[in-house]
């Protein structure tokens, strides 16, 4: 699909407000997309290159955007600034400089486009702003004004097209039996595995029988399940018939995942937050993500050494609530002080100032095995059956 056909319907939905119109538009989209670029258009549609936990950003300023617009169009900057000044809106001054250049048709296909921002998002080091800047410069060159336009959104993080991936779940539906019966299907697949570009490819490639293929992996985070508010501890009872109690802990929510057969993904560059010297990097894959799926792997070295030392397991997915405690008295303490845990700098010192223990209360994954349809009190079984507590014995 040429990408001038993606930036028209984004020109498109962008007029819209109605969630059922919306939703017919992009299951239309989704049906004129091929297999191997329907990933791509889902994510370019959201204004990302990847699934939100990839954490993969495009990180150009507008400063550096309107360098990138004078290069192009081989305007002065001064006069791009002026423009934006004006307008207001860095796409609707591209549009207005790559109509006076004369582009009116564009070849270039989403696949294209999508490639050259992802590389655009990854390139660091040493000239990484000046590869960028030509790299924009000439993706923008052979772009029509709508194109060039939704390239510029996307970049800055702008495009606020008023949907978000539950709305491109119900298209998706409708795309494949025009209506919205395979929702459910859907929303599971997306829960075990948040990646709706991976998603919509599958459904695209395979039909409904391909989401059975979309299973739990460690390293990418499982979106918690919200609890149902009840007025009463007996409607609970009601609801439920059999529950467990237990203390809610006050600390950080932490999603662990671990497997010893897969290579350490500690790089060097990640030490740069100042692990501290003690620190020992694992030599197998683990991560942990917050309640909102963003990776804090690196602020918790603690969690990480403890891991190694008291699961046996060889490969987990975790639920639990990191709490900081004392550690003369080992007395827990309150959410202001784990909360300082949450940190770039300064990690091993603070790590050391406040400790943290990890209270598990679900097991989703054990070695290749998804639990997610066992009931709880199983899960809970096995939970045991794979913790070594802190100084302890093996199943406490």
């Amino acid at each position: 699909m040429d990408f001038s056909i993606l930036s028209i319907y984004l020109e498109k939905l962008k007029k819209i407000s109605s969630r059922l119109e919306i939703t017919a538009i992009l299951a239309e989209l989704f049906k004129k997309t091929g297999p191997e670029e329907l990933d791509k258009v889902c994510y370019l549609s959201l204004g990302r290159l990847a699934p939100f936990y990839a954490g993969i950003e495009i990180n150009m300023a507008e400063r550096m955007v309107i360098r990138a617009l004078a290069l192009a169009y081989s305007a002065k900057e001064e006069t791009v600034t002026a423009s934006y000044q004006k307008l207001g809106d860095l796409g609707e001054v591209v549009r207005k400089l790559s109509s006076k250049f004369k582009v009116q048709s564009s070849k270039l296909s989403v696949t294209e486009v999508y490639s050259q921002l992802y590389t655009i998002a990854t390139t660091t080091g040493k000239g990484s702003q000046d590869k960028k800047l030509n790299l924009l410069a000439g993706l923008l060159k052979k772009s029509n004004p709508t194109a060039a336009k939704y390239i510029i959104r996307i970049i800055l993080n702008k495009l606020r097209l008023g949907f978000s991936d539950k709305t491109l779940m119900e298209a998706l539906s409708w795309m494949e039996t025009g209506n919205k019966s395979l929702k459910v299907s859907i929303e599971r697949a997306y829960s075990v595995h948040p990646d709706i570009g991976l998603i919509a490819k599958k459904l695209k490639n395979g039909g409904v029988r391909a989401l059975k293929e979309v299973v739990l992996t460690v390293g990418v985070p499982v979106i918690p399940q919200l609890c149902q508010r009840v007025p009463t501890a007996e409607d609970i009872m009601e609801k439920m018939d059999s529950v467990v109690s237990e203390p809610k802990f006050d600390g950080t929510r932490v999603q662990l995942h671990l497997d010893r057969n897969q290579k350490s993904n500690i790089k060097d560059q990640n030490l740069e937050m100042d692990l501290g010297d003690d620190f020992k990097k694992p030599n197998f894959f683990v991560k942990t993500f917050t309640r909102n799926l963003e990776e804090n792997t690196w602020m918790f070295p603690d969690l990480l050494e403890a891991a190694d030392k008291q699961l046996k397991a060889e490969s987990v997915i975790l639920d639990g609530e990191a709490v900081g405690f004392n550690p003369k008295t080992g007395q827990i303490l309150p959410f202001q002080e784990t909360v300082q845990r949450k940190r770039k700098h300064g990690v091993a010192e603070k790590a050391a100032e406040i400790p943290l223990r990890l209270y598990n209360f679900d097991l989703l994954y054990l070695n290749g095995e998804d639990l997610t349809r066992l009931p709880l009190a199983e899960r809970r079984l096995k939970l045991l059956e794979i913790i070594i507590p802190f100084g302890g014995k093996e199943g406490g």
